[in-house]
């Protein structure tokens, strides 16, 4: 465990990362990669500076540098892009950013654990060493926290705060002894000294085996970390339990880990949204927001049925969408983090680019017809069907894109007719993508496609 405040603002954010130095060439064709990166860490105040500066300097040159961590995705221009990305937009350069995958989020949180645990001696040696180094000595001293698990519950300092089926039960772990085994036993650092003073829960089984451990906050009424074993997300099938106990005792819930239990975040809070608390916000919050931004863009569309600029109605917790099929957007349209199940309503013409990801999406029916790239990430979509006649680029195909990391694809069905100028998924390569459209237009299905791309 460690104190990370957000695994999804920005990398390193001290860095200076917009900073034109920060650009690095990628690919023969002159491509140039933005190392702005999307779902980063903002290490929190009250780390060691000497730690925070290894990951600005060390941690950071090594992930941008070495290809086979992280993923590389599309960038498109902000508001509050800098002056240098306009201008290599307006170059015709296509600018990438690169992010951290579940995988690099987990070294980050296991070396944070190491590091959290050096004396002053060790950390005055940090800046010599390598990310290969430190991941060596990490691994040595999660070996030895392991070891240390064989010792026997401390039981007089273990009490029950909350009894479920099955045996299951919320303890909050009183002593370092305890807190000791719990880290060993669950591949974290919570029995290092930097959390001797912290609130500790840990959910155990009808067999007193620890499957989630939580650190609150001193008044017991915030969650800090939510953690399975070895600081990644809690096996599904324990999630229940640590939402009854959230519920029950009225946690609030400040950390990024919400996202894994199926929360949603509001105004620096995380959110069950099958709870009556979500309700009461929603409605007294989030509705009215969402009905004046509807009127203000019925007020700029009004009979034209055009929209200059890019049309934002991101992060409104919609459920679904107003008419917008025969209105035309001059530039890119960004519905992303909402509550959206279908795609029912988006403009059915766009000039630039299309961004959904982050919603509840299991298709991609009523996609629009024509537009620069499409990036679905963070969305539960399983082919491409919904696509299959949609027009991709302005000038050219290889103007084109498809973002759908973060899905959980099984199939390339539904695959655009023409070309485009990259794929990307967690399943299938671009190459994948490539030798499929071709063996479409020689009447292969997918699945024939797929068998003999497995035999090989």
């Amino acid at each position: 465990m460690d104190p990370i405040s957000n695994i999804y603002t920005q990398l390193l954010a001290e860095s200076n990362i917009f900073n034109a130095d920060d650009v690095i060439k990628m690919r023969a064709d002159g491509s140039v990669a933005l190392d702005y990166m999307n779902g980063y860490i903002t290490l929190e105040n009250t780390i060691d500076v000497r730690i925070r500066k290894w990951f600005v300097t060390q941690y950071r040159k090594w992930f941008l540098n070495n290809d086979d961590e992280g993923k590389l995705s599309h960038y498109t221009i902000q508001a509050d892009s800098p002056q240098w990305a306009r201008d290599a937009v307006e170059n015709g350069d296509d600018l990438w950013y690169k992010y951290l995958v579940e995988a690099d989020e987990n070294l980050v949180y296991n070396i944070l654990d190491w590091l959290e645990s050096l004396d002053d001696r060790g950390l005055n040696k940090l800046q010599r060493m390598t990310v290969q180094q430190v991941r060596q000595k990490m691994h040595e001293w999660h070996q030895s926290l392991q070891k240390k698990a064989t010792k026997k519950e401390d039981w007089e300092n273990l009490e029950v705060v909350q009894e479920f089926p099955n045996g299951f039960k919320m303890v909050e772990i009183k002593s370092d002894a305890g807190k000791e085994r719990e880290g060993g036993l669950m591949g974290h650092c919570v029995g290092g000294g930097g959390y001797a003073n912290s609130v500790i829960f840990s959910l155990r089984d009808s067999k007193n085996n620890p499957h989630v451990t939580i650190q609150a906050d001193f008044d017991k009424d915030s969650l800090l970390q939510i953690k399975g074993k070895s600081n990644e997300a809690p096996v599904d099938k324990y999630i229940p339990y640590v939402k009854q106990f959230i519920i029950d005792g009225n946690f609030k819930v400040n950390t990024v880990d919400g996202h894994y239990l199926g929360m949603v975040f509001f105004n620096r809070e995380w959110y069950f949204t099958d709870s009556k608390k979500w309700d009461d916000i929603y409605e007294s919050e989030i509705v009215p927001r969402q009905e004046l931004r509807l009127k203000e863009l019925k007020h700029i569309i009004g009979s034209s049925k055009e929209y200059v600029g890019n049309l934002d109605l991101s992060g409104l917790f919609f459920k679904e969408l107003p008419d917008l099929t025969d209105v035309f957007v001059a530039g890119s349209v960004n519905i992303q983090n909402n509550m959206l199940t279908s795609l029912k309503g988006v403009p059915k013409r766009i000039g630039g680019k299309f961004f959904c990801n982050r919603n509840k999406l299991t298709s991609l029916e009523h996609a629009p017809e024509q537009l620069l790239g499409i990036n679905f990430e963070y969305n539960n979509v399983t082919s491409l069907k919904g696509l299959e006649n949609t027009k991709f680029g302005l000038i050219s195909w290889s103007d084109g894109y498809i973002n759908a990391l973060h899905n959980p694809l099984t199939s390339l069905e539904g695959s655009p007719v023409a070309e485009l100028g990259s794929f990307m998924s967690d399943q299938f390569t671009n190459k994948d993508f490539i030798l499929f459209q071709r063996a479409r237009d020689k009447g292969q299905s997918f699945k024939e496609f797929w068998d003999k791309q497995v035999k090989i």
